[in-house]
């Protein structure tokens, strides 16, 4: 978790390429914050059209009901939803995961998801023991969210299965002076040196170490430079 521009999606993208092929990957849409389980149902209908993992036929109906096109075969309940229902489904479906090859499900701006799916994605975690017994090698789980702008219920469980060594929480610090510098440097804008030289600790200063805010920054920097001396100089 962190500020936005922190970081936290290039950090995902980073992790996820070391096994691509092992990761699912999910940015959720800004669009479904308030539309019930509409991150949830986004989040089925994208990796079962891709990897459908094997369940049973009672947890099919009852994820249909979210994701009909993703369970094709299956007719919805029309029962009243059930959240307790509706988890242990998702859990099960979750744990499948891992006999289809995916090592990590990763789910990118969580703080977008709607409640009733944060609760969803919660208890994937306060059932962690229940998901790993449903089946050997069920996935990692990495969700990325800015900070303070995901429900209670996300939050707490985070806390509780960090408590039971079942999860970690990192929080994305802005840049160091040093750190500014050492990104110029990764971006040909600078030396390599552990001390900050002045560009650097003028972006640090104007950004706060604002990764996102330094690059845009130093881009446009960059740019007049070549303006003003030539691409050559």
């Amino acid at each position: 978790q962190g500020e936005p521009g922190v970081g936290k999606t290039r950090l995902l993208r980073h992790l996820a390429a070391a096994a691509e092929r092992q990761t699912e990957q999910v940015s959720l849409h800004a669009a479904l914050k308030h539309e019930p389980y509409a991150a949830l149902a986004q989040l089925l209908h994208e990796v079962q059209a891709r990897r459908k993992p094997r369940i049973g036929i009672p947890e099919q109906i009852e994820l249909a009901r979210l994701a009909p096109l993703a369970f094709a075969e299956v007719k919805p309940s029309d029962s009243a939803l059930s959240a307790p229902r509706l988890h242990a489904a998702l859990r099960h479906w979750f744990a499948r995961l891992g006999d289809c090859g995916v090592q990590v499900l990763v789910l990118d701006d969580v703080q977008y998801a709607d409640a009733a799916s944060q609760a969803a994605f919660a208890s994937l975690l306060t059932n962690a023991s229940e998901a790993a017994e449903a089946a050997e090698g069920a996935p990692a789980l990495l969700m990325a969210h800015r900070s303070a702008e995901v429900e209670v219920v996300l939050e707490e469980a985070v806390a509780q299965a960090q408590a039971q060594q079942q999860a970690q929480r990192v929080e994305l610090p802005r840049l160091t002076p040093a750190g500014v510098q050492a990104l110029l440097a990764a971006m040909d804008a600078a030396p390599r040196t552990g001390e900050p030289g002045a560009l650097a600790q003028h972006l640090h200063k104007r950004t706060g170490g604002n990764p996102l805010f330094v690059i845009q920054l130093a881009r446009q920097a960059l740019d007049l430079f070549v303006r003003i001396y030539g691409a050559q100089a």
